[in-house]
């Protein structure tokens, strides 16, 4: 069977996987579709019921014939099952879900538009309020455009790139972010700016540079695991983590390089071998990306206190060395932010929110914050787990049935014993991977509970289940063992359908919502 396909597809092979351009017209077929069902719902041309389905037909076909053989070729390899299927899912939630409707993606697509014109630490006012100026389309885009209809109408319109408008940014938003996320979907506003593309247009780009540049990373990550790699691929298709992946939001390239640091962790564990100078770069490198992203997450770089080697000072010293400009690096870019900028939300005056006292007030009464800690997880469990699996999409209001995301937990639970493993953690290593998961928890927690709670408040307030989602993979990475593999057949091509259809269930929520 797998023969003759091949051979049916043999002039395929020569054309296009030869001169490896399979990724490339997988992207551009995966893209044709969703842009062909925008553009006809929104009405931006008048089709025939059997010339449109003709199109998504053919286009589909075509799309599919070269999944099915890209897969083949790569010999079911799970980092290219990622990168193949990854590609048209989701390109389907980067163009269903209209833009600023990704939770925060607004205020990153400013700091994005900014950083493309050349000012990658955010300006401030007098009051040391943070200062952007985009143009006045993209503002008022990004609070116009509700429905597919409209987005199609904006489409159509000119943009004056000269003709800007101070944003309210409520405190400062993204403002403070490095500019590190934002370089690739920078690019793209400064072609559209250059080329005089429409706004929205543009905006669809930045999200497609922000998306390559996330599974890119992701695919790396997989195929860098030295076990887990089926965990890692179903991880990939959380359908809040796509949704991430599709935007302009931070979280994007935070997910992304939190999968690459503890892929490149455990591919050291298991070759027991010392840092190479090019692998000490790139992990420096990583870490050093992530803490100025987000400086809680900082904590992932203490799994790499497992490569320490009793007796072995130089790669010792290089471990530490990248710990270090982690912990560094994060309380300098901590410091760098609360001096420079004016902070205060409208929800801090209206909740009586107070930074400093609240910090005292943990300071001084420890076991009680324990139990603020446990009063919410036990409170807000149900809103985490929504949250982080795919209940509740795009602005919380496209909500999903539950069953999707309880089905999705279920194949991350199985999913470590799906794959015949070679390696896994030991005692120690389990420890450590649960320890930096409960540090930066409790860090996340902190975070809000600082910034977004009243003084004393007895559940913490402001969190979503998005924000687990670099350090929850830790916990069933802790289930793998070498012998407990679930042996039966086609076991693959069963997740990958499923995965599917988890997508297919989810992005014809998100269609039904942005079309009426």
């Amino acid at each position: 069977m797998k023969n003759k396909y091949l051979d049916l597809n043999k002039y395929t092979i020569k054309l296009i996987y030869n001169n490896r351009l399979t990724y490339p017209l997988i992207f551009i077929l995966s893209l044709i579709i969703p842009w062909v069902i925008i553009l006809q719902k929104g009405e931006m041309f008048k089709l025939s019921p059997f010339v449109y389905y003709l199109i998504l037909v053919v286009v589909g076909i075509l799309n599919l014939n070269l999944i099915i053989l890209n897969i083949i070729k790569r010999e079911y390899k799970i980092e290219h099952i990622f990168l193949t299927l990854i590609i048209p899912v989701g390109l389907c939630y980067l163009t269903y879900i209209v833009p600023n409707f990704v939770p925060d993606e607004a205020s990153h697509s400013y700091r994005a538009y900014i950083v493309s014109e050349g000012h990658f630490i955010t300006r401030r006012n007098a009051d040391k309020t943070a200062r952007m100026m985009v143009p006045r389309k993209l503002l008022e885009s990004l609070h116009s455009y509700r429905k597919y209809n409209t987005l199609v109408d904006g489409i159509k319109e000119k943009t004056n790139y000269n003709d800007k408008v101070a944003v309210n940014l409520d405190g400062t938003g993204a403002a403070t972010y490095s500019f590190i996320p934002y370089f690739t979907p920078s690019i793209a506003f400064g072609i559209g700016r250059v080329l005089n593309i429409n706004i929205m247009l543009t905006y669809y780009m930045a999200r497609i540079f922000a998306f390559v540049t996330s599974i890119v990373l992701i695919f790396y990550a997989i195929k860098l695991l030295p076990f887990g790699k089926v965990l890692m691929l179903v991880y990939a298709f959380n359908p809040v983590f796509i949704q991430q992946a599709a935007s302009l939001s931070a979280d994007n390239l935070i997910n992304a390089l939190s999968m690459l640091i503890i892929a490149m962790t455990l591919y050291k564990i298991a070759s027991k071998k010392d840092f190479t100078k090019k692998e000490y770069i790139i992990t420096l490198i990583l870490v050093f990306m992530l803490a100025t992203i987000k400086y809680v997450y900082f904590p992932i770089s203490f799994l790499l206190l497992l490569l320490i080697k009793k007796g072995n000072k130089k790669n010792n010293l290089k471990i530490l060395s990248i710990i270090a400009v982690a912990i560094l690096t994060s309380v300098a870019v901590y410091l760098f932010a609360s001096r420079m900028y004016n902070t205060e939300f409208s929800h801090m005056v209206k909740h009586q929110v107070d930074s400093s006292g609240q910090v005292k007030w943990i300071i001084t009464h420890p076991i009680d914050y324990a139990g603020v800690l446990g009063n919410t997880l036990v409170e807000k469990a149900d809103f985490y787990f929504f949250t982080m699996f795919g209940r509740n999409l795009g602005p919380y209001k496209i909500t999903v049935s539950e069953i999707i995301p309880i089905l999705f937990y279920g194949l991350l639970i199985i999913s470590p014993f799906l794959e015949k493993n070679k390696f896994e953690l030991n005692r120690k290593q389990r420890l450590m991977f649960f320890l930096v998961f409960l540090m930066i928890y409790v860090l996340v927690e902190t975070g809000l509970y600082v910034c977004w709670t009243s003084v004393g408040a007895n559940i913490i307030e402001g969190i979503s289940g998005r924000y687990f989602i670099p350090i929850f993979v830790l916990i069933p990475m802790l289930f793998i063992r070498k012998k407990n593999e679930l042996t039966y057949n086609h076991r693959l091509l069963f997740l990958c359908l499923a995965l599917i259809s988890i997508s297919y269930v989810s992005l014809d929520k998100i269609l039904i919502y942005f079309n009426y």
